[in-house]
């Protein structure tokens, strides 16, 4: 015991223990606008669906063209008035022969034995969707595919004729969905490219809980970037998030990562820059925004453990952006 109470001194006279905690603050989800990847949809303006699907189903015609709608596009009545011709084929869904099985479990309670019964019935089924987007000249734009194998159940422990109704209706269930979720999984791939969304961003700033030193103006700006997340007023917004990095950028003139005891050590160094990266990120300079994300990480990855996907995100506008020039 006395020598871990030697050894605890020894770091902090070393300066090994940090002298603040920095704390996750919550500051609700920020809306913005992810523009196209490529622009050429958007040139083009509107869409027409087609669909081959097995035997001529109306029911799957109706599932396809109901499913595929593309954001900010004009889905049009006729081909000839369209820009593209968005088509889709859908194969055929295949089941296989379901296997029967029948399990028993034995429990005992009191000295009463009891035999449980469990009646299952497995199968496997496969699907494909593929879909096209060509121009009215025929040449494909984009061209994708959905499919795949998934298993399928039904369970019962009254009988095996339950089972196998549980089965059956399981299989009518994936019948009457899988065309609709592999056509909207295709479309949001298509979305995705080509078209103008709307997203939002879980924000999560960095606060300093003060120790030996006092932290108000870091903080403080932490509070007028949450009350930036909901500001409508663009100009206004971005006033505030002004305001609040050149508080961050002061504290970064007192950085000292190398020393944990520091009042500016390496994880508020971090915390600083993270906080700088999301307010860029919210004035939608993704550029500023990447940067500032990727110094947070080179002096605490602990304090920006949530970096990957937003400086990802920063950097996938920025190609965006450089798109639509």
């Amino acid at each position: 015991m006395k020598e871990r109470l030697l050894l605890f001194i020894a770091l902090l006279l070393m300066g090994g223990v940090s002298a603040q905690k920095i704390n996750k603050e919550g500051c609700g989800r920020y809306s913005y606008e992810q523009p196209p990847s490529d622009m050429t949809l958007q040139e083009l303006q509107s869409y027409y669906v087609e669909s081959i699907v097995p035997n001529n189903n109306a029911y799957i015609m109706d599932q396809v063209r109901g499913a595929s709608t593309l954001e900010g596009l004009e889905k049009m009545p006729n081909r000839d008035a369209a820009g593209v011709i968005v088509k889709y084929t859908v194969y055929p869904t295949e089941f296989t022969i379901p296997e029967y099985k029948k399990d028993s479990y034995t429990s005992e309670k009191d000295g009463v034995k009891r035999t449980t019964y469990t009646y299952r019935y497995d199968g496997k089924y496969t699907y494909k969707v593929n879909v096209t987007v060509s121009n009215r000249e025929g040449v494909v734009i984009h061209s994708g595919v959905k499919n795949g194998t998934s298993n399928v159940s039904g369970t019962s422990t009254v009988n095996a004729t339950d089972a196998k109704k549980n089965y059956n209706s399981e299989v009518a269930k994936i019948k009457k969905s899988i065309v609709g979720s592999s056509v909207k999984y295709l479309n949001s791939q298509i979305e995705n490219k080509y078209c103008y969304l709307n997203r939002t961003m879980a924000i999560k700033a960095i606060k300093i809980k003060p120790k030996k030193y006092d932290y108000d103006e870091f903080n403080q700006a932490v509070d007028v970037l949450k009350a930036s997340v909901l500001e409508t007023d663009k100009s206004t917004r971005n006033t505030n998030l002004t305001e609040a990095i050149k508080a961050w950028e002061t504290d970064l003139k007192e950085s000292d990562p190398e020393i944990k005891k520091a009042r500016v050590n390496g994880k508020v160094t971090a915390g600083a820059y993270y906080n700088i990266a999301l307010a860029y990120f919210m004035m939608e300079d993704y550029t500023k925004a990447e940067f500032n994300f990727k110094k947070a990480t080179e002096f605490d990855k602990n304090v920006t453990a949530a970096h990957f996907s937003q400086t990802k995100r920063a950097a996938d506008l920025i190609t965006r952006m450089a798109n639509m020039r």
